[in-house]
């Protein structure tokens, strides 16, 4: 029950993070605004294609690569989808290593 308790405890520090709390700010602002998600979200759909030709090894990478790229930019210019994107990494960053803690700790229980 005490790892339950700390879990819970693990969930609320995470929402009442800073940078938590700006990101979806930012998602709702993004979610609202029909240019940005638009623009966003084609981003979005360039990454897979990209990233599928790149796992299949596809003739065409490089060009759906240099879309994304050129997308990415167009993005980029958005002050708020760029700050919503590095706040992405970090989170994600921040996240991974969370994980990677419990891992730790969890395999620490069973050497």
């Amino acid at each position: 029950m005490k790892s339950l308790n700390k879990l819970s405890e693990l969930v609320s520090l995470i929402k009442e993070d800073d940078h938590i709390i700006r990101f979806k700010e930012l998602e709702d602002i993004i979610d609202h605004n029909k240019s940005i998600g638009q623009d966003y979200n084609k981003l979005l759909e360039l990454q897979k294609t990209m990233v599928n030709k790149e796992y299949r090894k596809d003739k065409n990478y490089t060009l759906s690569k240099e879309k994304y790229e050129a997308q990415l930019q167009i993005v980029k210019d958005y002050p708020i989808l760029e700050e919503y994107l590095d706040l992405l990494d970090e989170i994600n960053s921040d996240l991974a290593m969370i994980k990677s803690i419990i891992e730790q700790e969890i395999s620490k229980d069973f050497d």
